[in-house]
């Protein structure tokens, strides 16, 4: 399962492409130690280039477990949530301290905001704006679009 973070409106031009042997079989067999942080290293470059063409939304995608969990071990959403929020504030770091507030790192819910702010409290991520999805969309259309009856 590939998670999303989105960072930062534009049209996406191209994918950025993974790096070669990381497939869980090459990293369970020590062939490469730790392939998170050589993604975070080619999401950072493409960031960087995105920013330089003026590009001010950005999405990443990246599989949270790579190189800790393979597709068949037992994982449960506890897990995958800890490690989405802990490579995103990783990989906002820079980003954060250079755009401050107008840097949006967005949750899926108000409870994994709370998570966020417990496991990375430094000051540097309390620069950026840490919001969630419905205040985001809040705070850029004024509501939030919800099905029939629904209520969060």
């Amino acid at each position: 399962s590939f998670s999303r973070v989105v960072l930062a409106a534009g049209v996406a031009r191209a994918l950025t492409p993974l790096p070669q042997g990381i497939s869980s079989y090459q990293v369970s067999a020590g062939m490469r130690a730790n392939p998170l942080a050589e993604v975070r290293a080619i999401a950072s470059a493409a960031l960087a280039r995105a920013r330089a063409d003026q590009v001010r939304l950005v999405e990443v995608e990246f599989p949270p477990l790579l190189g800790v969990k393979t597709a068949f071990a037992d994982v449960d959403n506890v897990q995958i949530l800890d490690a989405n929020r802990d490579w995103t504030m990783e990989t906002c770091r820079e980003l954060a301290a250079e755009l401050g507030p107008s840097l949006w790192i967005v949750f899926p819910d108000r409870k994994e905001l709370e998570l966020a702010r417990e496991a990375w409290p430094g000051g540097l991520y309390q620069q950026a704006t840490l919001t969630t999805i419905e205040d985001a969309a809040v705070a850029l259309r004024g509501d939030v679009l919800q099905p029939w009856g629904a209520r969060f």
